[in-house]
Order: structure tokens, then sequence, then C-alpha cells
């Protein structure tokens, strides 16, 4: 789900010769999963009411941009920059303290080759934050307190042909803090659109 600086749904249908959408085993299967479950349309923040100890939350922002063209920061209302990567590393810190099992995945700005560095690092007050480098390390200092991966991922999507393939991405595992672990954890997945809540996704 993805929208436009207006807030508008902006993702095009798309040209199948198959399409899967209608796959009635998968739907009804995917029905019986979430039988009991809430689905919620809101800004990340709005699972601070329900996260808990026994709870395991995966964020999947926007990612920070590594050049001057890679702006998935846009498909947001409102944007998101520097500093609402910012407050959703605070909200992470938040939520583990809590005794949450936390999962985020990013860009890798230290695996971006070529990337437009627009401000030494620091952390802009919500521009596009277009960085990228060996020398940059603003998630690293970001989420100093948690367990970084750097991960190699696939990528289909790119003008050039060329371009398309591996890309170095992070996976930032914000472990509980052990006083607060609760056994049987549950499971709840916040794609967040703007730190500006509430934020339709």
């Amino acid at each position: 789900y993805r929208v436009n600086s207006r807030g508008a749904f902006n993702v095009p249908q798309g040209r199948y010769a198959r399409p899967a959408i209608c796959d009635e085993r998968n739907l009804l299967a995917a029905s019986e999963a979430l039988q009991g479950a809430e689905i919620v349309c809101a800004g990340y923040a709005e699972s601070r009411r329900f996260i808990d100890g026994r709870t395991f939350a995966y964020f999947d922002p926007p990612y920070r941009p590594l050049s001057a063209t890679a702006s998935f920061t846009r498909y947001a209302e409102g944007g998101f920059g520097d500093r609402e990567q910012a407050e959703l590393a605070a909200f992470i810190d938040e939520m583990s303290e809590r005794g949450a099992f936390v999962l985020a995945s990013n860009s890798d700005p230290k695996g971006a080759i070529g990337g437009a560095v627009a401000s030494g690092g620091e952390i802009d007050d919500g521009g596009a934050g277009e960085e990228g480098g060996a020398g940059d390390d603003f998630f690293d200092r970001l989420y100093s307190r948690h367990a970084i991966s750097r991960i190699s991922a696939g990528r289909a999507i790119n003008s050039d042909g060329a371009a398309r393939g591996k890309v170095s991405e992070l996976l930032i595992c914000g472990a509980p803090r052990p006083a607060a672990r609760q056994p049987g954890a549950r499971q709840s997945s916040a794609r967040p659109s703007s730190a500006r809540q509430p934020s339709p996704r």
C-alpha cells in the first residue's frame, strides 16, 4: 500500500498475463489465519497501545534514499526524512524497553556506491536525506543500542536493466530488555508512513 504526497493511493494496477490477486485458496487461508485479529490502518505510533513484552513487531519504513534519484521517501504523505527516521528509532527504543521483540529494515548507506552525500551523515530536519558512502554511519549511530546486520537483497525494479541486482540492506534487531521479557510472543507488523501520526498506510 503506497500513497503520494497528497495522501492518495498511489499503486498502479500493473500488467499481468495471469494475475494471482484472485487466488481463492490463498485468500481463504489468509482469512482463516486472520480470524480474531484486529487490523489497524494508522500511523505506526498507534501500535504503542498494544505492543508489550509478548509482541514481535516488524517496522518497514520508507527507506532512506541513497542518491538524489532514489526518492521512495516521497511515497508517504508529508515525506519521511531523517527527522522521521530518528523518531522511529526512538519509538523502537521505547518498545524494546517494554520487552517487545523488534525488527526493522532500511537501506544501507555504507553499502551505497556513488551516493550523493548531502549533509555528511548529520540528521536532517525532514529532508529526503540523500546520503550514501562508506563514511555514512547514520543508521549505525541511530541504532547503536541494537544489533545491525547487513544483508544482500535482490532488486528487480530499475529503469536501467543492467543496474538491477543485489543491494545491501539493513536488518535492525531491537532485542528486548531481559527484565521485561514475557513468554508467548505475539506478532505485529507496522509499516510507518510518517512519524506524524495518524497517517494511513
